[in-house]
């Protein structure tokens, strides 16, 4: 749990001020190499979400960022029952993320 809490520590710490005044940031539900994914209460809307974010990565970044906007771009796109619709897609204090419609339930390696 103190780890959890550190990652999110961290999380919160790169994130500007006017994100954290949208979004409450409640726990760490994975996290890899670049980024994690968190769960959320978007508290304007009321609803839990997920956002994932890329924190840190230094080599390739340019290349990363783009990615990440053509998954956003892709998500926007899609309406499929299968497929969480994308909410919003920024970024705060150089770190981009997406905002997802929280899922409960096993996770997908389950």
């Amino acid at each position: 749990m103190i780890e959890q809490s550190a990652h999110l520590d961290k999380v919160k710490a790169a994130l500007e001020p006017s994100f954290l005044e949208q979004y409450e940031l409640q726990k760490v539900l994975g996290s890899g190499a670049m980024g994690m994914v968190v769960q959320a209460y978007q508290k304007e809307l009321h609803r839990d979400v997920a956002i994932k974010f890329i924190i840190e990565c230094d080599s390739g970044r340019a290349e990363l960022l783009k990615r990440f906007k053509r998954e956003a771009q892709a998500m926007a796109s899609m309406r499929h029952p299968n497929v969480c619709p994308l909410f919003d897609y920024g970024v705060s204090n150089g770190n981009p993320y997406l905002v997802t419609e929280l899922l409960h339930g096993r996770p997908l390696n389950e």
